[in-house]
């Protein structure tokens, strides 16, 4: 899409073609059962949608279902709950949407937990309610991205490979049929706090120079169906998975692991720091005015239809 194509994502169409509002009466309106991917099994549930001005903080949780498991006191190993193929164990995290006025790109920023990222059945169906709603324009995203400068700056921080793993089916009439059992994963680190992995292992791991199931101890020195790397330069740090990469998708830290785990509004704090920078790069400039404001009565009550898929 050229540049000249984009349209005001504030007034995009009359009278009421505001993203802003459009994806708050998305949120507002969509039935809990319709993020529920069976297909999947992914389960994602909509908690507080907290507007302020022209950003909007939305908590939502995610987790897997399908499988049969148990959750365990991780300190003296007790099983403490039973979890049925039909319960999800879920992970809690923040969404927050930036839209500034008289431009032509707005700005999500998803919490991710650990490897997860919550949201993605979110931004799925307001593509298909937006595009129900607002026929004749074309709403797009696209994954922020560093640029080549960070990355040489990056150092190395892990290296995670996964293979899957099978075992063999007891029954002599099916006996040499393998069984998925589940998927193993060995992780590379440094060996002390502040410290980072060889910088040129990135590289010949890419060249595919070095046998990655040897570097990682796998049995019988398998090769990993997957390579996973975590990088980090300027406090940020990126992770993701080699020969799918182009570039790294950006992602800022807020908590490191052990951390206390951050409020709905440290979040949106630390949103609100980084969002001038990420909005500088696409040539907006976004206004510290449009962080506070009190939505009236009348802009709470909206609502956008969303279609049965």
């Amino acid at each position: 899409m050229k540049p000249d194509d984009l349209l005001d994502v504030s007034a995009f169409d009359k009278p009421d073609g505001d993203l802003l509002f459009a994806f708050y009466g998305f949120l507002n309106a969509l039935d809990r059962d319709r993020l529920v991917d069976r297909q999947r099994e992914m389960y994602t549930a909509l908690g507080d949608i907290s507007p302020r001005g022209r950003t909007i903080v939305a908590e939502v949780e995610g987790g897997n279902f399908g499988t049969a498991g148990v959750t365990r006191d991780v300190d003296n190993h007790e099983i403490v709950h039973q979890r049925d193929p039909n319960m999800a164990a879920t992970y809690h995290a923040r969404l927050v949407v930036f839209v500034p006025r008289a431009a032509k790109h707005a700005l999500i920023l998803i919490e991710r937990v650990g490897r997860e990222v919550p949201g993605r059945r979110l931004l799925d169906l307001f593509m298909t309610a937006f595009k129900a709603n607002y026929g004749s324009h074309m709403l797009k995203y696209e994954s922020i991205v560093e640029s080549d400068a960070w990355m040489q700056a990056a150092e190395l921080d892990r290296v995670t490979g996964s293979v899957n793993q099978y075992n063999w089916s007891a029954d002599i009439a099916d006996a040499s049929t393998p069984r998925g059992v589940g998927r193993l994963e060995r992780t590379l680190r440094p060996d002390g706090p502040g410290k980072h992995l060889p910088k040129s292992l990135l590289d010949l791991l890419r060249a595919k120079r070095i046998d990655a199931g040897h570097l990682l101890g796998f049995p019988d020195n398998a090769e990993p169906d997957e390579l996973e790397v975590q990088v980090s330069a300027f406090g940020r740090s990126k992770t993701f998975v080699i020969d799918k990469e182009k570039s790294p998708r950006f992602a800022q830290v807020i908590a490191e692991t052990g951390d206390p785990t951050p409020t709905a509004e440290t979040v949106r704090k630390a949103c609100v720091e980084i969002a001038p920078d990420l909005f500088r790069n696409v040539g907006v400039a976004w206004e510290t005015r449009w962080e506070q404001g009190v939505w009236t009565p009348e802009q709470l009550k909206t609502r956008l239809e969303v279609p049965d898929e």
